[in-house]
């Protein structure tokens, strides 16, 4: 994975990679919130979201986060969908906080980045 590229305006690809960075950083942090994140600081733009993706999506509005958004592409559900969640490795994060989901939800963000690479 390259080191982090801060683009101007974020297409799929661009929100994929920011957001493995992201989750890479909780997932040897142990973090207890996606705004403690370091690298906000470098990103010449605001996020709405704290989550590359979700801003992606946000940003394009012009289909669901299950149409838009890589990863709901990928498990055919959003990753969260307050208030009841479904049960994905990211509400299980968010439940929990524990470095274990956010390895397992980084683990998926990486299959799909490959898979995207093909």
């Amino acid at each position: 994975m390259p080191e982090l590229k801060i683009p101007a305006r974020l297409d799929e690809v661009d929100a994929l990679d920011l957001t493995i960075k992201l989750w890479e950083w909780l997932a040897k942090s142990g973090a207890k919130n996606k705004r403690e994140w370091p690298a906000w600081d470098k990103i010449p733009f605001t996020f709405k979201f704290f989550c590359p993706l979700c801003q992606y999506v946000g940003d394009t509005r012009r289909q669901t986060c299950i149409v838009k958004c890589p990863w709901g592409r990928w498990k055919g559900i959003p990753c969260t969908d307050y208030p009841n969640p479904p049960p994905t490795n990211y509400s299980a994060w968010v439940d929990a906080v524990r470095r274990a989901y956010a390895r397992s939800f980084l683990a998926e963000l990486k299959e799909i980045r490959k898979e995207m690479a093909r």
